[in-house]
Order: C-alpha cells, then structure tokens, then sequence
C-alpha cells in the first residue's frame, strides 16, 4: 500500500492507501478488502488518546489489540469502523493544523457537543457523525 499524503504530518506515515479520505471509491474499496491489523496498531500507537474509541468500535478489550493486530485483514465492519475514526481525527488535525492541538480539542468538553468530550463519542457511528459536524461547523466558522 502507498502511504498516503495528509495535509498534516500528524497522519502522513498511515498504512493507508493515497487519497483514502477524498476519493469514496478508494475508501470503499479498502474496506471490503479489509484493512490490516497494522493500521490499528498505527492508529493506537499514533492517537494514543482514542485507544478506547478504538476499543469500543471494534467491540474488543484492549488486552485483545494485539489479536487484532496480526490479522491479514480485518472485516469489513472492522475496517469501516476504523476508517471511520482516522477520517474523524484527519479532519481534526487537518482544521486545527497539528496532531497536538487536534488532541486537546478532542479531549476537552465541546458546547456545540452538550458539553460531551469528543474523543467519547470516537466509538459509536452517531457520534463520529455529531463530532464532524461540529468539526465543520469550525472549518466554516458556522457557530450557534
């Protein structure tokens, strides 16, 4: 797989293939084909905050991460549900313009979320979907 090419540093060495969050087919494509466990292994290595986002996506325990980690390919729900989050996070770096900063904003309680933390809400599709839009509504200096 190519590396891809990430606006921000913070995810330019993903295990992932070029343009995965700007081209849908690409996207698709990797999850029927089933992600690697080493993308998890990098995205926990490299998001160490959303390790229980990334837990609970996966319905396992973190003493199971490494299981997951040999796989040759995960499923496809698998695949979604960790494709889902790193979109979420890339999105994060890519508006506040470094993995620190996208750190901190996802760890600390957001109004435009009822005051949730948006790292709780990584594991769940609803959720991801409710961080975006406040994410957007950032990006587009959109606030109410």
């Amino acid at each position: 797989m190519n590396t891809t090419e990430f606006s921000v540093k913070a995810m330019s060495d993903a295990p992932l293939p070029a343009n995965i969050f700007k081209n849908d087919r690409v996207y698709l494509q990797s999850v029927i084909d089933g992600l690697s466990g080493n993308v998890v292994k990098w995205a926990v290595t490299k998001m160490p905050n959303q390790r229980e986002a990334i837990v609970g996506a996966l319905g396992t325990t973190s003493g199971n991460l490494s299981r997951i980690y040999s796989k040759a390919a995960l499923d496809k729900h698998q695949s979604e549900e960790i494709l889902d989050i790193l979109r979420v996070y890339n999105e994060a770096c890519e508006i506040f313009g470094s993995k620190e900063k996208a750190d901190l904003w996802l760890s600390i309680s957001i109004p435009a979320l009822r005051g949730e933390i948006p790292q709780k809400l990584l594991d769940t599709f609803i959720g991801r979907r409710l961080v975006l839009e406040a994410l957007d509504k950032i990006r587009y200096g959109e606030f109410s």
